[in-house]
């Protein structure tokens, strides 16, 4: 699924797509496509950032293998320890600590980074193609040089 939105003020095309599955263990990559008609009118130069959003851009791997090595289960939460907010979850003190101490390494773990280039039209189309894992989001944001 996807959907676009343009800004008449900034004058910048924004573009967010993500594939969803309630088959958690899928591990397929996903390619899409968009093409953005008459871009031309955008701009000649178009400079393009995309975000891709998956398995790398996140803590996870990093909490769920503390919790292991720690030997941390369902009982040490409140909740459950796969909430998103783990550390206020935590009925086990040292889980909370745990996650507050490496809070730094999960953050950095979920640094977005995305990457920038310049799109320089030979018609009128836009077109952008994106690999990305299965779960996953991309976001574009795209504007004149």
């Amino acid at each position: 699924d996807a959907l676009a939105a343009y800004n008449e003020q900034t004058k910048k095309l924004y573009i967010m797509a993500y594939d969803f599955d309630t088959n958690y263990d899928k591990k397929m990559h996903n390619i899409m496509q968009f093409t953005i008609k008459n871009a031309k009118s955008l701009g000649d130069k178009l400079t393009v950032k995309r975000y891709v959003v998956d398995d790398n851009a996140n803590f996870w791997d990093e909490w769920m293998l503390l919790c292991e090595q720690e030997g941390y289960t369902t009982s040490d939460f409140d909740w459950s320890m796969d909430s998103t907010t783990p550390e206020s979850n935590a009925i086990s003190g040292s889980a909370a600590l745990d996650f507050k101490m490496n809070e730094k390494m999960f953050a950095e773990c979920a640094k977005l980074v995305g990457d920038k280039g310049v799109a320089t039209l030979t018609g009128d189309d836009l077109v952008l193609n994106v690999n990305f894992g299965h779960h996953g989001a991309v976001f574009y944001e795209i504007s004149a040089e």
